[in-house]
């Protein structure tokens, strides 16, 4: 449910919850905060005393929140503050897990949620505010507009239908003075509940549903990896890449991903040292800058220079400069893995713990003006660490998007145009 605020969302959580208790044993509901999940827990309580079906409950002022309901029904807080772990590492399962503010939470706390009702066959409910139109809150909203893989359904609550604060309805004269002082996007998203596409993203094909998945590292396959050296207040990147062989394409997996502030080269190498992939690694592909250098070694001469020092480093290893050129010619090498154009299908998976590439590609777009209007194709110059090393990659596997040029008719002659 995509609420606007002040528009009922955790009354409409509590209520939910509550019709669904006399078919549970056990109900989760989950914040990135315990403070946040409050208010829905007190919809919670408060239903069942008015049906009679609460047996007790603790509310302390910090931290957990529990309740249990007639038949020993147990409903307690969760705070994802440290990650999914705390629902995820859980031992036994739950009937409905409920995602409060789910626009500020993670992708994979979601995905947990879903493992974790998949035993009771049971349900999970989310409710937010659409923050913006990019993120992964927005793009499952979206997908839920009709057939979709969770079998999921979705719910809007524009503000005006809390007819407590607004009378009027829509035609409620301060929701009419708000869309005069708001952007029009920010008024269709944090008054309207709505989803508006957003013309500045370069990667709009990108979705969370499609895109990102629980892709795990193969022992049994090579790695390769994708580095942009930036330095603060960019991100040092580095991609850990697989290919898999899929129905004769091959797609890409992103199964890891090194995503840091204020780090030199020697300590996000000492990083690599740490994972499991690193063994395997056969290559890295930095671009040009990699191999410049002021009175200082470059990126490539670091790397090759420590890469073999210590045991468990790869065996063959090789650092290749590799600059993809024009950067929107490698834009459309990244948008064919996105949606391959002959199948229509997607050929990269990102796993769910690189949050750093998948936040870029909800938030790499084109620069705008002070309304919101495309002033520029050329993409912003921020955002994209992480991207700029995938494209670079891309382009070197897998090289530049070629267009195919029409022959002319028999006995015809093409001649440049003029002008």
């Amino acid at each position: 449910m995509a609420g606007a605020e002040r528009s009922g969302k955790s009354r409409w959580t509590g209520i939910e919850v509550v019709a669904r208790t006399p078919w549970c044993k056990r109900v989760a509901v989950a914040a990135q905060e315990y403070d946040e999940s409050r208010a829905e827990m007190e919809y919670i309580i408060g239903g069942l005393q008015q049906l009679g079906g609460l047996e007790r409950k603790s509310t302390p002022q910090q931290g957990k929140w529990r309740a249990t309901a007639r038949g020993g029904i147990e409903i307690e807080t969760i705070s994802l503050a440290e990650g999914p772990e705390e629902l995820s590492q859980r031992g036994l399962p739950y009937d409905v897990v409920a995602l409060v503010e789910a626009g500020g939470i993670r992708y994979d706390a979601f995905l947990a949620a879903r493992r974790r009702v998949a035993e009771t066959r049971g349900t999970v409910l989310l409710s937010g505010t659409l923050r913006d139109n990019v993120g992964w809150y927005a793009n499952l909203y979206s997908s839920f507009e009709g057939a979709n893989v969770f079998d999921g359904e979705r719910f809007s609550f524009p503000a005006w239908v809390n007819k407590d604060i607004f009378p009027g309805g829509r035609e409620d004269a301060e929701i009419k003075r708000l869309e005069q002082i708001l952007p029009a996007d920010d008024f269709a998203r944090t008054v309207g509940a709505e989803v508006l596409p957003n013309p500045a993203r370069i990667y709009p094909e990108f979705s969370f549903p499609v895109h990102v998945a629980e892709v795990k590292y193969d022992e049994n396959l090579p790695v390769e990896l994708a580095v942009d050296a930036g330095f603060y207040p960019s991100h040092y990147c580095v991609l850990a890449l697989q290919v898999v062989n899929t129905g004769g394409f091959e797609v890409v997996h992103v199964v890891d991903e090194i995503w840091e502030h204020h780090l030199t080269h020697y300590e996000v190498v000492g990083l690599c040292r740490q994972r499991e992939w690193w063994p395997r690694v056969t290559r890295a592909v930095g671009g040009h800058e990699s191999r410049q250098h002021q009175a200082a070694e470059s990126t490539q001469e670091v790397w090759e220079n420590l890469v073999g020092q210590e045991d468990g480093d790869p065996r063959k290893f090789r650092f290749e400069v590799f600059d993809a050129g024009r950067v929107l010619d490698g834009v459309v090498r990244v948008k064919t893995f996105l949606k391959d154009p002959a199948t229509g299908k997607a050929r990269i998976r990102i796993a769910t713990g690189c949050t750093g590439t998948q936040a870029e590609f909800g938030s790499y777009s084109r620069k705008v003006d002070s309304r919101g209007n495309v002033v520029t194709e050329e993409p912003e110059d921020r955002n994209n660490d992480a991207l700029d090393a995938l494209r670079n990659w891309l382009v070197k596997r897998y090289g530049l998007v070629e267009r195919a040029r029409r022959k002319p008719a028999p006995g015809k002659v093409r001649r440049p145009a003029r002008g």
